[in-house]
């Protein structure tokens, strides 16, 4: 083992005036930037673009057209970005753009659906209510404008860390930040809403038939460059061509597994289903 460890650091030479380390992970807000991205942003705009799920599009809602005057409401926290650099799982409030965990990273930037959106159709056509709580703003936002563009989300990752009260896993399969009532609010007054969908999974869609969301987005966790990815999907740059891995169910009743609440110090789970699995065990019980 001593000599596997060993042979490398010889052979790269670190044993003679290689570069010192910056990074010390468990002070991440001490750590210099090193900016060492090159034109990633580039490729991991293309990717979240091309990753998004189109779920529904009706009344031809999608594409929305740019430079023809639009008034473009965007409502959400889920819309608007976070102070730079961005630490992963540190953020409870804003877009999210990442899981929390050993996989996720810290980012240099993250440029929000809100910045994206306002720069594309301009300042003085976008409004915006990012008060998940106060339905009346978005009301009155969404009211006004040709189409509302609704940011939801929710979020999930290693059980070291709790956010909004979940330690890791979901706790259910709800929207965050009042995300339900917010669409249902919103699509109340405006006929060409669109949602917009930050998820790490499976969620409830009660909304999903209602006739004024006439268009629905699931993209998923997009990264750094959220905001430009998602911009052109909505105007037509760059077409949705992602598909989900996983089933979505249209009532929870559906799913053969509940989400499990008691059970110490380890919940013992047995597995029935054999193949049945995600979409097997919805089309071997013809549950459309």
């Amino acid at each position: 083992m001593a000599i596997n460890i060993l042979a490398p650091w010889y052979l790269l030479a670190q044993n003679q005036a290689y570069p010192p380390v910056t990074c010390n992970y468990s002070t991440p807000s001490n750590t210099p930037i090193n900016n060492v991205t090159g034109n990633h942003p580039i490729f991991i705009r293309k990717a979240a673009a091309e990753s998004v799920v189109l779920l529904k599009n009706t009344n031809n809602t999608l594409p929305l057209r740019v430079g023809v005057g639009l008034k473009v409401a965007v409502i959400g926290s889920d819309s608007r970005g976070h102070a730079a650099p961005v630490f992963q799982g540190s953020y409870t409030q804003g877009t999210i753009f990442e899981g929390w965990g050993s996989g996720s990273v810290d980012m240099n930037y993250v440029e929000a659906p809100l910045e994206s959106i306002t720069r594309a159709f301009g300042e003085d056509k976008v409004t915006s209510s990012q008060d998940d709580f106060n339905l009346n703003a978005a009301r009155s936002v969404a009211g006004l404008a040709d189409v509302a563009i609704v940011c939801v989300n929710v979020n999930s990752g290693q059980e070291h860390n709790t956010i909004d009260g979940n330690m890791g896993d979901r706790n259910n399969l709800t929207l965050w930040h009042n995300g339900d009532n917010l669409i249902y609010a919103v699509a109340a007054v405006n006929r060409r809403t669109v949602v917009v969908l930050h998820v790490t999974g499976q969620i409830l869609m009660p909304w999903i038939d209602h006739p004024n969301v006439s268009a629905v987005l699931l993209a998923g966790m997009p990264g750094q460059e959220t905001g430009p990815s998602l911009v052109d999907v909505l105007t037509g740059v760059t077409n949705p061509s992602g598909k989900l891995v996983y089933t979505i169910a249209k009532n929870e009743r559906d799913y053969p597994a509940r989400v499990t609440y008691t059970g110490t110090p380890i919940v013992q789970i047995d597995y029935y289903e054999k193949l049945n699995v995600d979409y097997r065990y919805f089309d071997n019980n013809s549950i459309a």
